[in-house]
């Protein structure tokens, strides 16, 4: 695979920041694209979608860091902006409660994609503000000319060392930041969605002969809202691409049974998710590993930004509601471009 990286037209820019990093990261980048996982192991930094059905994983090896790169806009593509309706949305949303009624399935995750139009918007000057908005964030932008850019500012780790093991998280549920950590109160809906993926993560380290422990429930805020979290410590003799398998996509970005729920989305959400419920990060040896999933996120191009927002639904959601936290959501890219822009999100 190494030899694939010569080739002088797969450039890419990166940007990045991680939580506890004194300063950001710069480089110009070469990359292949590849379906296959093993490939990790020869990359600096990985940008993996929901599913490879639909997009390859992007492999980066680092060719230059730079001390400073202004992007410019004119290397944004075009594209006509996707936005899911409120009506569209509640369409989807009672085709799926149906089903999670009927006994189908427990949980699955649905998303829904948020237009911003506005021109000349410049990556640089969002990435800037998100570090100043979301600094405990994992935040990144990915730029390749004339074909997509991503940017986010990621509040879940997938897979990161931690002292002398892997750390992995169970993080679900989600409200408004009124209260500190310590004594938000969360309900039946909020403590079962999360403990669909502990269930699953636990079932799945003994299935693999893994041996694991884990900590104990706790709030966790991340920009305007906060969520209920609980981590996992693993053995760093494990092998990063078959712990990540059994990670990715899991029910906090899919749903429950994972299985199930990765059959359903494509069928049920209008969109592609693309990039979105992905994952990210470094492995190289001088950065170390640390994946987080691709939450919180837009891409962008020169007619404005798609933000990708979603929530877990279960038995007990109520549509109104789910579609109002997809707004809260929102409102973690949506501020870093309303302060860049006057316009309005337009729905």
């Amino acid at each position: 695979m190494k030899d694939e990286f010569d080739h002088e037209t797969n450039i890419a820019y990166l940007v990045f920041k991680r939580p506890g990093d004194a300063t950001q990261n710069y480089y110009q980048c070469q990359y292949i694209e590849s379906r296959d996982l093993s490939d990790i192991h020869d990359c600096d930094f990985v940008f993996a979608p929901f599913s490879t059905q639909s997009e390859a994983i992007l492999f980066l090896k680092f060719d230059k860091e730079l001390e400073k790169h202004e992007l410019d806009s004119s290397l944004l593509c075009s594209k006509i902006l996707e936005d899911i309706s409120r009506a569209e949305y509640g369409l989807q949303f009672q085709k799926l409660k149906r089903r999670i009624l009927n006994g189908d399935i427990n949980k699955l995750v649905l998303s829904r994609i948020k237009a911003y139009r506005a021109n000349k918007l410049l990556p640089q000057d969002i990435f800037n503000l998100l570090l100043t908005n979301y600094p405990d964030a994992f935040s990144y932008m990915l730029l390749i000319p004339d074909r997509m850019c991503w940017i986010g500012a990621s509040p879940e780790p997938l897979l990161q060392e931690s002292g002398g093991a892997f750390l992995s998280s169970a993080l679900a549920g989600t409200q408004a930041v009124t209260l500190e950590p310590k004594d938000v109160f969360w309900g039946e809906k909020e403590r079962e969605e999360h403990a669909f993926i502990e269930t699953y993560l636990e079932e799945s380290f003994r299935q693999a002969k893994l041996t694991y422990e884990k900590s104990d429930c706790y709030t966790v805020a991340a920009a305007e809202v906060c969520h209920i979290r609980s981590d996992f410590y693993l053995d760093k003799e494990n092998d990063i691409s078959e712990l990540i398998k059994i990670l990715h996509p899991g029910p906090a970005l899919s749903g429950y049974p994972k299985e199930l729920a990765v059959e359903m989305i494509p069928a049920l959400e209008a969109h592609k998710r693309s990039y979105y419920t992905g994952y990210f990060g470094t492995l190289s040896k001088s950065l170390g590993l640390c994946l987080y999933a691709n939450l919180r996120c837009m891409a962008l191009y020169k007619e404005g930004a798609e933000l990708y927002l979603g929530g877990g639904i279960t038995k007990d959601s109520d549509e109104e509601s789910e579609w109002q936290e997809t707004e809260l959501k929102s409102r973690t890219m949506g501020a870093v471009l309303e302060m860049l822009s006057n316009q309005k999100v337009q729905l």
